[in-house]
């Protein structure tokens, strides 16, 4: 048995889902070392991947340009990060 690292449910390691936080293929990107992997229940595996695609967007407005710009590598990931730890604290204070 292991605990889901978000939600601190027991889950059979069977049915455990690892996932890095920051996807590698950002970190390949990034030039970064492959960011550290959190175990899920499937529940909170879902609901990041949600988190994800509402939270992280690949453009940001340039207010300045008045237009879209990609991110860089660098900036998403620290997005990815940011937003798994804003994911964290919303289920611990769920519980």
């Amino acid at each position: 048995m292991k605990a889901c690292d978000t939600c601190g449910r027991k889950i059979d390691l069977g049915w455990a889902e690892k996932r890095h936080i920051i996807p590698i293929e950002v970190t390949q990107q990034a030039g970064l070392p492959e960011s550290r992997i959190a175990t899920l229940c499937h529940d909170c595996h879902h609901e990041l991947h949600s988190w994800y695609s509402v939270k992280v967007a690949p453009m940001a407005y340039n207010t300045k340009a008045k237009r879209f710009e990609t991110k860089s590598w660098l900036g998403l990931s620290k997005e990815y990060e940011s937003t798994f730890n804003s994911f964290i604290r919303h289920k611990r204070e769920q519980t």
